[in-house]
């Protein structure tokens, strides 16, 4: 029982660092687009008097 317990855990470290690299293949540089979105909306917000 603890060989196939260690096996299925070690196949679900393995899935979960597949998914982790898809993630960066499909959305690179997501967090640089999200951070250029929000000033882009502070700096609109300024321009209209928006607080």
């Amino acid at each position: 029982m603890i060989p196939q317990i260690k096996a299925i855990t070690g196949a679900i470290s393995n899935v979960l660092g597949k998914i982790k690299g898809l993630r960066d293949d499909i959305q690179p540089g997501y967090a640089d687009n999200l951070r250029q979105v929000q000033a882009d909306v502070r700096a609109i917000k300024e321009r209209l008097g928006i607080r």
